[in-house]
Formats: structure tokens, sequence, C-alpha cells
């Protein structure tokens, strides 16, 4: 793509921050140098917020030219962003992510051993799929078990979110300001939703 002048972009809004751990934003798990990133959620922490990093290039591109946003300047989201920046900083939400993220995934990876419909574990830091399938064999979309799992989740107190193109991966995403005791208790929660749902639908 870069030989014939294209530009890569990473879209940072759910990544981005630290919530991967260990880098603040996802795509430099990778080695990748983006010509441009996107930014929003977590950079605000509840604040009408969002943001781009550039490099010289596309950001001189843009000198004289007329352009605008509707929320652009705002003082009180602005110094909100930057306290939460600083906050994360200074509790090294990078390691804590990192630290966080491997109980998370290590405790689901450990209980899919068990679980006769959950496909597969994947993710980084705090952010965390869990893919659901109708037989592990066949790798089945498991969509409906899938939103029964959310339900049952729910039902617990713990909520979750689905995602991918046939709706049969659950998104585990937890805020940056739990505790190992709060990790611990998301797996418990999660591990019973699934049983509970593999129950009623006959696994």
């Amino acid at each position: 793509m870069k030989k014939y002048g294209g530009i890569y972009i990473s879209d940072e809004v759910q990544t981005g921050v630290g919530r991967t751990g260990n880098h603040w934003f996802g795509i430099l798990h990778n080695g990748v140098v983006p010509d441009m990133m996107t930014m929003a959620k977590g950079f605000g922490n509840g604040a009408t917020i969002g943001g781009i990093v550039t490099n010289d290039a596309i950001a001189d591109s843009m000198k004289g030219k007329i352009h605008f946003n509707t929320y652009a300047g705002n003082p009180w989201a602005t110094m909100q962003a930057a306290e939460t920046l600083s906050i994360l900083e200074d509790e090294n939400i990078l390691e804590k992510n990192a630290r966080q993220g491997e109980m998370l995934m290590g405790g689901i990876k450990e209980f899919a051993k068990k679980s006769k419909t959950i496909g597969d574990v994947r993710g980084r830091g705090m952010m965390v799929g869990v893919e659901f399938v109708k037989d592990k064999t066949t790798k089945a979309y498991g969509t409906e078990e899938t939103m029964e799992v959310l339900e049952e989740a729910r039902d617990r107190g713990l909520l979750i979110g689905k995602g991918a193109l046939h709706g049969n991966v659950v998104r585990i995403t937890p805020p940056m300001c739990v505790s190992d005791e709060d990790v611990q208790n998301i797996v418990k929660l999660f591990s019973e939703a699934v049983l509970a749902m593999e129950k009623k639908m006959g696994y």
C-alpha cells in the first residue's frame, strides 16, 4: 500500500490509551508505526472528546485549509483528558493492564478446557474475545449460544458485549480501575454464565 502512496490509519478508539497493556496503543504490539491514529473513549474517561495523531507530512498538508469540528477546543473535556492521562501514567496502567490481562485470559482459557462451546480465547491486556461454537470440531458459529451467555452473565451482574461478523464472540473489556479481586470475579461469573447456557441448551 505504501509504495502506491496510501496511508495507514490505525483506529485506536477501543484499543488505545493502554487497554492492551505494555504499549499506549494496540498497533504498537505489532511493530507497526501508522501514519495516523484516532482515539477516544478511554482517552477522556467519559468526556466528549476524541483526537488524532499524525505524522508531519499529513499535518503540514492541512496548513492554510479551513476545517472545523463541532466539539473542537472544548477546554473542560481537554482538561479531563489531560487529568485522565496523568492518572493512567501515575498508576502505571500499561503494566497493570498487561498483568491483569494475563489473569483474565488465563482464567478463561483454563475454564475453556472444560467448556463444550468455547472455541477460542484471544486478546491482549484488558481486551479479551471469547469465541463460541456449536461444535469444537466443525467450529460452527455459536451465535445463539453467545446471546444466551450475555443474558446469563447480565443476570449475575456481569455486563459484557458481543462482536464478530456472526455475532459469536463475547467481548470482555473491564474498566481499567478494576482490582485483582474484580478480575477473579469476572472469570467466576463468566464461567457460571457459560455453564448455565450449556445446561439450558442441552450440551
